[in-house]
């Protein structure tokens, strides 16, 4: 599975039928960069590309995955780190790929729910909707006095959907909808 991920590779991003969508609850679909393994985010911390891969490889993401994705809230909670199932709005069925500029790529289903119908109109109406990872982890200062968040003490929670993302190229398009 994680193949994709460190191979420069396209995304499985299958069409889905209207009749697939409407059975699996997808109003639509987000695509584009979430996560830059070159450049530090707004906060000024970098996130490697060996922590990228330790984070897809860890069991509980990999459980996530195999159980139907990882769900993705609208906002970062302000008070916990665990997904919270009432404000769920997005779902990543597959890690994402490398692109050839140092950037993640993925894509998100936009699921029928409340939070979910608030982000598909937010997309529908024309809103590059932003995408933020949510986890924790120390961070050390390398050689170069950047500020790098450590791979071995990582643990990814989630990818949410924001405003203003922590990257800001991590903007995604609505790809696909239901209409």
């Amino acid at each position: 599975m994680l193949e994709n991920f460190s191979k420069t590779a396209e995304l499985k991003f299958t069409e889905l039928s209207p009749e697939e969508k409407e059975a699996r609850g997808i109003l639509g679909r987000l695509y584009g960069p979430m996560a830059s393994i070159v450049r530090p985010t707004r906060n000024g911390r970098k996130y490697t590309d060996s922590l990228w891969e330790k984070a897809f490889q860890n069991p509980l993401v990999q459980e996530l995955f195999n159980a139907g994705g990882v769900p993705g809230e609208l906002d970062h909670p302000a008070d916990r780190e665990e997904t919270c199932s009432e404000k769920i709005a997005i779902m990543m069925p597959e890690p994402p790929t490398k692109g050839p500029d140092g950037q993640l790529v993925g894509y998100f289903d936009i699921i029928d729910t409340p939070c979910g119908k608030i982000a598909y109109a937010l997309a529908k109406y024309g809103f590059n909707l932003g995408i933020s990872s949510r986890g924790t982890g120390d961070t050390y200062e390398d050689v170069n006095g950047d500020e790098i968040v450590d791979e071995d003490t990582y643990n990814l929670n989630a990818f949410d959907l924001v405003l203003l993302p922590a990257c800001k190229d991590a903007r995604l398009r609505l790809a696909e909808s239901y209409d």
